[in-house]
């Protein structure tokens, strides 16, 4: 486009935008599949899905390094609005699938005499680290992702017990930034202390908090009187393990 660095400065501030060239074609036009290749390939997911370099597992379809890309790229235009406020000078933000990729291989990035094995999880069945930094499957058949350290545990059990209060009902969207409900005759047979639906604090609408849910079995019985069995029948089927009063021994362990 017959366009000097000098004349850019002019028309883009505070930061370049992509233009095409003048055939339409960008610098990676002819490589087939390179969008995939290099999520799949440079962040190393096949390997950690699969379990192993012999056992990878195609993974790149997933969007690996895409939205960290758009976090990346977010953030140099924050660096460039500020340098511009600062000093006066257009900067010129780059982000890249290659460059973020590099990103997720740098706590590996090191080497040294007797050095222990990186030890990382790995695997299809695999969802975190360790209890403190994992996925957690939810009833919704969705995932919510903990990512703490030890030190945290200690700071988290000050928040708690400063902010729980017995369980009335109420939802605790007025209760400030965190809240806990203890329920002191939970169906577990024991005392549990859980977060409160606060998170979404409407305008118009408004959040239920809901009761915990029985324990699995409790009705069997109620059910099958229902049905028109006697009480004689249900205790020969409880017997026979055709019907049960509870899905384990446990509601919760111990």
């Amino acid at each position: 486009m017959n366009l000097s660095y000098e004349d850019l400065q002019q028309l883009l501030d505070p930061s370049y935008r992509t233009y095409k060239c003048k055939d339409g074609r960008g610098p990676r036009t002819g490589y087939l599949g390179y969008d995939d290749l290099v999520q799949a390939t440079t962040t190393g997911i096949m390997t950690r899905f699969g379990g192993s370099m012999e056992t990878p597992e195609e993974h790149a379809h997933v969007g690996t390094i895409d939205v960290m890309c758009g976090f990346g790229g977010a953030l140099v235009i924050a660096a460039a609005l500020y340098q511009k406020l600062k000093t006066g000078r257009t900067g010129r933000p780059r982000t890249s699938l290659s460059a973020l990729s590099g990103l997720a291989q740098i706590p590996f990035c090191y080497d040294y005499e007797k050095r222990g094995p990186f030890d990382e999880p790995a695997g299809r069945e695999v969802h975190g680290y360790d209890e403190l930094s994992r996925f957690y499957g939810t009833s919704s058949g969705r995932f919510v992702l903990l990512s703490a350290y030890e030190a945290d545990t200690e700071r988290f059990d000050t928040i708690r017990a400063h902010n729980s209060h017995l369980a009335d009902g109420t939802p605790g969207t007025s209760r400030g930034s965190y809240s806990f409900s203890i329920y002191e005759d939970h169906p577990s047979g024991h005392t549990v202390t859980q977060l409160d639906p606060y998170a979404v604090r409407p305008v118009r609408g408004r959040v239920s908090a809901l009761a915990p849910a029985e324990k699995y079995g409790a009705s069997t019985r109620g059910v099958m009187r229902e049905l028109g069995y006697d009480d004689a029948e249900i205790e020969a089927m409880l017997e026979a393990g055709a019907i049960s009063e509870s899905w384990s021994r446990e509601y919760l362990p111990s």
